[in-house]
């Protein structure tokens, strides 16, 4: 990996592209300094010594005088003169070379001063980039669940059978039921079709650049899946790219390298093709050369008529990758440029008024946070199991105020999925508890569970300690008939086929857009903390946790005492943030006066003789 020349990034963008080789230079320069004060210290060491046994020998063999010789200079030397002299020259030398040691230690700790500074105020590593999101879809509605079932019901059905695929078995669809929508059974998939207030907030896209001259487009930011594609000015309408989607054109790219490998990533009944090859990415700004993507001629049911979507940016690790290369964001990442090696995601739900095709989604941030988008401390939570999904045990599930019995299943958190999956048995046991829920058994609402409108389904689901309550607006999805049925945002993920290498739970936006999420990659960890209340977006006060129903003993235990709300209290596992400036300088200055004391005064006083 390498960096672009800035001059073709824009304004701001080679600022950020001369931050690599800036830190090389200055650990280059250090560690030169570094060796040469070991050899002037070993030096002056064996110096030191010989002159000790030179001293320890003439001295025992001719005493040294009490005074100079006589004004004569031209008087013969006799051996306490030569003794004398050797001294003499010892002692210049001696400060010689701890002169030489000052000046090289000093240029080297005015360095280290100088590095603090410019790290710890942002101008020699990078500042966090703060990329705008979008939500994505055709004609967009305000929140309103009065009407859209016929919407609701191919949306449903579209969203379920891709959850289901992408983590589950291979989900039956019947295209008749789903009112003439072409059913996919890819995670990421956006429906062509009329959303509505609850399921409207589907797709979260970002603004990504690919080539030189860069390209720009809109790519779903996915950390449910490894692999980078972009479709290619090949791919027509006939093979799955819609007009309303830009393509990449290699052919405009002074940086295209064709690797003459075939590219393919399966998402079920959904698929991408095309060829493997090695571009200059950037997000933010901050590019990557020579990023192995794929560009794509051939794409099924995956990019949908009327949305600007070009293709997908994976965001988790390079395990569940199609293509053997590092993901970009790991890219970016290993260049050393960040401050901190994560990425942070504050999801906004869809507010009143909005009809346009795209509204605003919120903010994802790269090396770091936005500490204007959370309150409080970011709560760190190991990741389970090998780098591949980004999962992570969930504690705790909370029903009416008392923890339901599940067990500590493994969670795979997904920004490019709608839903809540889970498997059938710890659905069956969640909804057992709400009054007049039902599994849907047929039609398109297949698989979801639905409760009546009136029933409100207070749920909390608690990490690291903490407890997480889920928004009625992202659990209930609207009504689904006439009889005051709602649908909720909870779907069963039937077995999956191949074993225990895919997640049972995955929470998609449903839970994601009630948090601010951190995905750090090292130590490779998951960060949860409360959103703020001035992060723009929709809000609603966190429900109460009561029971309104009768408990079941056998599936269900008391609330956990040590849960915790998120709060401004201090968290165990403290996101870790550089040292302020003026500590940094009023360390190093003190260090500094410390040193140059003892090194100034063994300077300027010569050794007893």
């Amino acid at each position: 990996m390498g960096l672009r020349n800035p001059a073709s990034l824009g304004k701001g963008a080679g600022h950020r592209q001369l931050i690599c080789p800036a830190i090389s230079g200055y650990r280059g320069i250090n560690q030169l300094l570094l060796v040469v004060l070991g050899v002037l210290e070993c030096y002056q060491r064996i110096y030191l010594a010989s002159s000790s046994l030179v001293h320890t020998f003439l001295g025992s063999a001719h005493p040294p005088p009490h005074s100079f010789p006589a004004d004569d200079a031209s008087a013969p030397l006799n051996d306490s003169d030569q003794w004398l002299g050797y001294r003499l020259q010892s002692n210049i030398q001696m400060k010689d070379m701890r002169s030489l040691s000052f000046y090289v230690q000093l240029v080297s700790i005015s360095l280290f001063l100088l590095a603090s500074f410019l790290t710890t105020s942002g101008i020699l590593t990078h500042e966090p980039l703060h990329i705008p999101l979008r939500i994505t879809a055709p004609h967009l509605s305000e929140r309103d669940n009065s009407d859209g079932i016929l919407a609701l019901k191919t949306w449903a059905t579209q969203a379920g059978t891709k959850l289901n695929s992408r983590y589950g078995g291979q989900a039956e669809v019947d295209p008749a039921k789903s009112l003439g929508a072409k059913a996919s059974l890819h995670t990421r998939q956006v429906a062509n079709l009329r959303l509505i207030n609850a399921f409207s907030d589907a797709i979260y896209a970002a603004p990504v650049s690919i080539g030189t001259p860069p390209q720009s487009f809109h790519m779903i930011m996915d950390t449910g899946s490894g692999d980078l594609w972009i479709a290619d000015t090949a791919c027509s309408t006939d093979q799955g790219c819609p007009s309303s989607a830009k393509k990449f054109d290699p052919l405009k790219s002074e940086s295209y390298v064709n690797e003459s490998r075939a590219f393919n990533v399966q998402y079920g009944s959904g698929k991408a093709q095309g060829t493997l090859a090695k571009e200059s990415v950037s997000v933010g700004g901050l590019t990557v050369l020579n990023q192995k993507i794929g560009v794509c001629d051939s794409v099924e049911n995956i990019l949908k008529p009327g949305l600007d979507i070009s293709g997908i940016m994976g965001l988790a690790w390079s395990g569940i990758a199609s293509s053997p290369s590092t993901p970009a964001w790991e890219s970016l990442f290993l260049q050393d440029a960040l401050s901190e090696p994560v990425i942070s995601f504050a999801l906004s739900r869809l507010g009143r008024g909005h009809t346009e095709s795209t509204a605003p989604g919120g903010t994802m941030t790269i090396g770091g946070t936005n500490k204007r988008h959370f309150d409080g401390e970011i709560q760190y939570i190991p990741l389970s199991k090998n780098q591949s999904y980004w999962l992570v045990p969930l504690e705790s599930i909370t029903v009416g105020g008392a923890v339901v019995d599940i067990g500590t299943p493994n969670i795979a958190i997904d920004t490019g999925t709608s839903l809540i999956g889970g498997p059938d048995e710890d659905l069956k046991t969640i909804f057992s508890v709400v009054p007049g829920a039902i599994l849907m058994q047929n039609g398109s609402f297949k698989g979801y569970w639905s409760v009546p409108c009136n029933q409100p389904l207070i749920i909390s689901v608690q990490f690291g300690n903490i407890s997480y309550p889920l928004s009625p607006l992202d659990t209930n999805l609207g009504k689904i008939d006439t009889k005051g049925r709602c649908l909720t945002s909870f779907f069963t993920i039937s077995k999956s086929k191949s074993g225990g290498t895919i997640p049972e739970w995955i929470f998609g936006a449903a839970f994601l857009k009630n948090v601010y999420s951190v995905f750090r990659a090292s130590p490779p960890s998951i960060g949860f903390a409360q959103l703020s209340s001035t992060f723009v977006g929709e809000k609603t006060a966190a429900p109460s946790l009561i029971s309104q129903h009768p408990i079941r003993k056998h599936s269900l235990k008391q609330a956990s005492k040590g849960a915790r709300r998120p709060t401004s209290q201090g968290s165990s596992n403290m996101s870790t943030c550089p040292p302020p400036i003026g500590l940094v300088v009023i360390l190093g200055a003190t260090h500094f006066l410390a040193w140059a004391f003892f090194n100034l005064q063994s300077m300027f006083i010569a050794f007893p003789r």
